[in-house]
């Protein structure tokens, strides 16, 4: 199994992890680092920004929604395509999709 390695802190110490693609459900960009939320764990704060994890995640079933978002496409369990475009995900996390990519989105979906 892939496994991603990350630097981390908790309580201003720095760490290392490794985490499998397949359990990220989610990444969020937050002032100069991230946050990657995990299957049935607390988020955890990485010290790279979302430029670095999304490059990390780009070989895996990932796809950026908006600057501040990254989502696990394979930790979808709703699309709500209406005046606004909202994920909902595995871990009841919803989010609002960029026009751009919901327009893609609605057209990979549809075909």
């Amino acid at each position: 199994m892939t496994r991603l390695i990350f630097t981390g802190i908790i309580a201003s110490k720095h760490f290392m992890f490794e985490l499998a693609p397949v359990d990220i459900v989610h990444a969020e960009a937050c002032a100069n680092h991230s946050q990657i939320f995990v299957s049935g764990k607390p988020p955890l704060i990485v010290l790279e920004d979302l430029i670095v994890v999304e490059d990390k995640l780009s070989k895996f079933q990932f796809l950026k929604i908006s600057n501040s978002t990254i989502i696990n496409l394979e930790h979808i369990t709703h699309i709500s395509f209406g005046n606004e475009t909202i994920v909902s995900l595995s871990d009841n996390y919803q989010v609002a999709v960029d026009k751009n990519v919901a327009q893609l989105m609605k057209k990979h979906l549809h075909k």
